[in-house]
């Protein structure tokens, strides 16, 4: 019994799922707006430039058969058999030549 004695101690403390938690708000809240900045810096054209800007999450929605959208919680998801997703947007922004525009992009969910 030994041998368990460090798994033990661990799970006094810690829950099973929390490392896959602390992964998960790790990617969310940083890794995914550090890969964007890394591929905004490979992104060079001399007629159009191309930028990547910041990365947004909203709340968890759903849209409804009328085209109509409402924020939905996990519950929700589960007795409705939907997908608990939230839609992400990226800033873009193009310019070319004297021309700037900008726009967020829904870029998935």
């Amino acid at each position: 019994m030994k041998k368990y004695l460090i798994i033990q101690k661990y799970l006094k403390e810690h829950s099973l799922v929390e490392s896959n938690i602390t992964s998960f708000n790790n990617f969310i809240e940083e890794r995914m707006q550090q890969i964007v900045n890394e591929l905004n810096e490979s992104m060079e054209n001399e007629e159009v430039e191309i930028r990547l800007g910041k990365i947004r999450i909203e709340k968890p929605n759903v849209i409804e058969a009328d085209g109509s959208t409402h924020i939905i919680t996990p519950t929700e998801a589960r007795l409705r058999n939907l997908t608990y997703s939230a839609p992400i947007f990226l800033e873009i922004t193009v310019k070319q030549e004297q021309q700037v525009e900008s726009h967020d992009v829904e870029i998935g969910r």
